[in-house]
């Protein structure tokens, strides 16, 4: 106003007085424009499936679209255009594929994973399948016969007198009706036939050039195919008549009698006798009627003697001798054919195979789940393999544990138990190695007193990345380079000609692919590196140039 005034202007309402000029006002900065992204962000796909992605938002600019690795049959093929992936027609092994949209100077990436195709998938399932039947059919055929006795193969008559000349015919109590078997003598004094028949020497006994009175010969009966054990019966050379008991071998249920009669004439008292006596039966001494116990449990085996003393022409006591098989309640057949049961060899391949069932019960279920979820990795097929030669191997061990005694889980003679604990076995296999571990720990515990003892504390394998294929697509002025391999982790580094990539620009999209982005194209030469950090140092890849 001073001024005014100085310059003769008088202030008023058409001249206002002057002012202090007003501070400029301050204007937000405009929002810089969202990020680019790229809709699904990651998905999972099948041989052959296609799969829309969008770029956001969508301000209507036009899209670019590439991948890495390269459109190919290997890889499939994203539409520049419109964004559209099909993925690749066979699917071998999972792999992982890198979309990169690009609009201006902006770019987002994203990861379709393309899991293995359903040929694999089928062909693995294919071949459960069929394990199924071979490990049922091996379950039903290989199933050991009953074991319905307590008692070993015997010849039947077991000891018998025989004058000169006489026929007996020999079988095998315990093993059916006269199995094959090769039959023997120990001396050479009479003859036998292979069908078991034994024909005496001619006499008169301690005569010439004829066997002595009271001479004992051997029969023994075996299986060529050593599945039948030797087993033998004796025979005494007499010159007095023969003397054998009737019938050789006798069949008597719980509760039973039976009788028994000597064929011959030794003109002198006949007193019969049994073994063994405690609890399993007795016979009149004088009428030769046996009668069996009320309970039986597993089929046994008795023998029946009859002894004759001062007979005419006898050396002495003549003794026949005949068995009695006493058959458990409901044992039917088995009760005559105890020899069908298994041997241990038999024993074996079955719990093998009933752990192996086991396994496969586990293992199958497994596959189902993860084939169902679209999550099954080819790199488990040797696990998938292995799983039932796993399980079995481990049911075998635990039958000899279970049959050695070092634990009373169950008896090893039922074939029940035998079955379900082997198939258990091989189904928790995990649990049964841990089970297996803590019955060494207790029979085999080391002492707290030992020095020097070795430091078995090992530090963890390193976990060497490898690097299979390393490609580059060009996004938004930016080159984004695509490293495939296994082994990747979340602080994976990458190197470009042995220099290390900026961890900022490095990312993990999986354990099989990493992307670093770089400014400038990468020449053509240039090497890149996967290196991970492991508790005993750094290890890498082994270099792979750009393709």
């Amino acid at each position: 106003m001073a001024d005014d005034v100085a310059k003769g202007v008088a202030p008023g309402k058409d001249n206002p007085p002057a002012s202090e000029p007003e501070p400029p006002v301050a204007h937000a900065a405009p929002e810089p424009p969202p990020g680019l992204t790229i809709a699904p962000s990651s998905v999972t796909l099948i041989r052959g499936q296609a799969q829309v992605f969008r770029a956001l938002p969508d301000d209507g600019q036009p899209v670019e679209w590439a991948q890495a690795p390269e459109p190919s049959d290997k890889y499939g093929k994203v539409d520049g255009r419109t964004g559209v992936y099909t993925s690749p027609p066979r699917v071998y092994v999972s792999k992982s594929v890198v979309l990169v949209a690009t609009r201006g100077k902006q770019f987002a990436t994203a990861t379709v994973n393309i899991s293995s195709t359903p040929f694999w998938t089928g062909l693995l399932g294919t071949f459960w399948v069929a394990s199924a039947g071979l490990l049922l059919y091996a379950a039903v055929h290989y199933w050991p016969e009953k074991a319905a006795c307590d008692f070993a193969p015997r010849v039947s008559p077991p000891a018998i007198n025989l004058a000169q000349n006489d026929t007996q015919q020999f079988m095998i109590a315990g093993a059916g009706v006269n199995p094959a078997a090769t039959w023997a003598i120990d001396k050479q004094m009479g003859s036998i036939s292979p069908s078991g028949l034994y024909t005496a020497p001619p006499g008169p006994y301690g005569t010439g050039t004829a066997p002595k009175n009271g001479e004992v010969i051997t029969v023994t009966a075996s299986d060529p195919n050593k599945k039948l054990q030797i087993v033998s019966a004796q025979v005494v050379l007499t010159n007095s008549p023969t003397i054998a008991i009737d019938p050789g071998t006798a069949a008597v249920p719980p509760g039973g009698n039976r009788s028994f009669s000597l064929r011959g004439s030794p003109g002198a008292p006949v007193v019969w006798s049994v073994e063994p006596l405690a609890g399993i039966g007795s016979i009149d001494k004088s009428t030769g009627e046996f009668s069996a116990p009320s309970s039986i449990g597993r089929s046994k085996l008795v023998t029946v003697f009859a002894n004759v003393k001062g007979a005419a022409n006898a050396p002495g006591t003549l003794t026949a001798a005949a068995l009695v098989i006493l058959c458990q309640e409901g044992s039917g057949e088995y009760c005559t054919s105890c020899a069908a049961a298994a041997g241990v060899s038999s024993i074996v391949i079955f719990v093998f195979i009933m752990g192996a069932l086991g396994s496969y019960v586990h293992a199958a279920a497994s596959f189902a789940t993860f084939a169902g979820n679209r999550q099954l990795a080819s790199s488990w097929s040797w696990w998938y393999i292995l799983r039932p030669l796993i399980g079995g191997l481990l049911a075998v061990l635990g039958y000899f544990v279970l049959s050695g005694g070092l634990t009373s889980v169950t008896d090893p003679a039922d074939l029940f138990k035998v079955a379900a604990y082997s198939g258990m076995i091989g189904m928790f296999a995990e649990q049964a190695t841990i089970k297996f571990g803590d019955i060494f720990d207790a029979v085999f515990r080391p002492s707290d007193k030992q020095k020097d003892g070795l430091n078995t504390t090992q530090p963890a394998a390193a976990a060497k990345p490898v690097l299979t294929k390393a490609s580059v697509v060009a996004a938004g002025g930016k080159f984004v380079v695509t490293l495939t391999g296994t082994g990747f982790v979340s602080d994976s580094r990458v190197k470009m000609d042995a220099a290390d990539i900026d961890a900022a620009r490095v990312k993990l999209v999986n354990a099989t692919t990493l992307t670093a982005t770089l400014d400038a194209n990468p020449p053509a030469t240039a090497k890149f590196t996967v290196v991970n950090n492991t508790p005993s140092g750094p290890v890498e890849s082994e270099a792979k140039p750009l393709s």
